[in-house]
C-alpha cells in the first residue's frame, strides 16, 4: 500500500498523518466516501481514530450509540443553573433571523433541541417548529415548558415528511452522530426545494488540531466523527445539497489537562490566532448554510 495521503489530504493534518501507525494500514469505506480509500491509525488522548488519507477525516475506531438517559443527568444540571437563559435565547432569535428570506411555509425542524431555546424563539417569531431530543429528560423539559412537539430518540432514527420544511437545523450535532451521512440525507430529503440546513460541527482541517494532533482538546470529548471541508463536499454531493455560505472560526490547542492552566497573555494569543484561523479557512469549527437543489 502507499506510504503517502493522497494530493488532496488537507496541509493542516501532515503532523497528525505522520503518528499514525504505518503497520495499520487498512482500505476502508469512510462515512463521507462511496469508495474504499487507505486509513491510518492515530492513537489521542480521546481513543484511536481512523485517518481518511483521501479527505482527512477522523472516524472513531469505537462507533457505540450513547444510551437514551446517557446525557439526562448534563441536561439536568443545565436546567438548575438557568437554562435556558436570556443570553440563549438572544442567540437563537439572532441565528433564525438569518433565515427569514427562505420562510415559505414556515416548518422548521431542529436536529437536538436540547432544552428548546431555539425552537421556543422560533415559534415567537411564527415559524411553525418542531424537533427531536435523545435526552428524555431534555424532550420533556422543552414541551412542558413550551408546548412544542419534540420527538424523543437518537436521530438516525428520526422519521421526517420529505419536501416539508424551509429550515432544519443541526448545531453541534455532526461529530456526535453514528451515522452522520445517513443524518444528512434524511434532513436534506425533508427540505423543500430551496430549503436550507444550518450546521455547524467540528472541523479537523484546522490550525488547533495541527499544534495539538494527539492532545486536541475536542478528542477528549470523545467525538465520533471529525469533518474536513473536504470531506463535506463529498456530503454535500450525496445528498443533494450545495453551500449557500461557508465559513470557519476558532483556535484552541491546548489538551484537555491545561484547560484550567492557561493564563491571560496565552488567551490574548489564541485569540490573535483565532482571526488569522478564520481568514485561512482553518478554524476548528465549520459553520455553513446548505441548499437543497431544485
Amino acid at each position: 500500500m502507499s506510504r503517502r495521503p493522497t494530493s488532496t489530504f488537507p496541509r493542516t493534518l501532515t503532523r497528525l498523518w505522520s503518528l499514525t501507525e504505518p503497520s495499520s494500514e487498512t482500505m476502508r469505506t469512510s462515512d463521507a466516501l462511496d469508495h474504499p480509500t487507505m486509513h491510518r491509525l492515530v492513537k489521542t488522548d480521546g481513543g484511536d481514530y481512523w485517518v481518511c488519507s483521501e479527505t482527512g477525516q477522523l472516524e472513531h475506531t469505537v462507533q457505540v450509540p450513547p444510551q437514551p438517559h446517557e446525557y439526562d443527568g448534563h441536561w439536568k444540571e443545565m436546567v438548575e443553573r438557568g437554562e435556558p437563559t436570556d443570553r440563549q435565547k438572544r442567540s437563537a432569535r439572532e441565528l433564525l433571523e438569518r433565515f427569514e428570506p427562505y420562510r415559505t411555509h414556515g416548518r422548521m425542524f431542529e436536529i437536538a433541541t436540547g432544552l428548546g431555546p431555539v425552537v421556543e424563539i422560533a415559534r415567537d417569531m411564527g415559524w411553525q417548529p418542531e424537533g427531536i431530543e435523545f435526552s428524555p429528560y431534555a424532550a420533556e423539559q422543552t414541551t412542558a415548558r413550551t408546548g412544542i412537539p419534540v420527538q424523543v430518540g437518537p436521530a438516525e432514527e428520526m422519521q421526517l415528511e420529505e419536501g416539508a420544511y424551509d429550515l432544519v437545523i443541526m448545531d453541534n450535532l455532526f461529530e456526535h452522530l453514528t451515522r452522520p451521512r445517513h443524518v444528512l440525507h434524511t434532513a436534506a430529503k425533508a427540505l423543500r426545494p430551496g430549503g436550507v440546513i444550518y450546521l455547524q460541527t467540528l472541523n479537523a482541517q484546522c490550525l488547533s488540531l495541527h499544534a495539538q494532533p494527539t492532545g486536541w482538546i475536542y478528542f477528549a470529548l470523545g467525538h465520533q466523527f471529525v469533518p474536513t471541508r473536504l470531506s463535506f463536499d463529498h456530503y454535500l454531493e450525496h445528498c443533494g445539497l450545495e453551500f449557500v455560505f461557508r465559513t470557519t472560526r476558532g483556535f484552541r490547542p491546548r489538551p484537555q489537562r491545561d484547560e484550567n492552566e492557561i493564563n491571560g497573555v496565552a488567551r490574548s494569543y489564541e485569540k490573535i490566532v483565532s482571526h488569522i484561523a478564520r481568514a485561512t479557512h482553518t478554524g476548528h469549527r465549520i459553520e455553513c448554510i446548505l441548499r437543497r437543489k431544485a
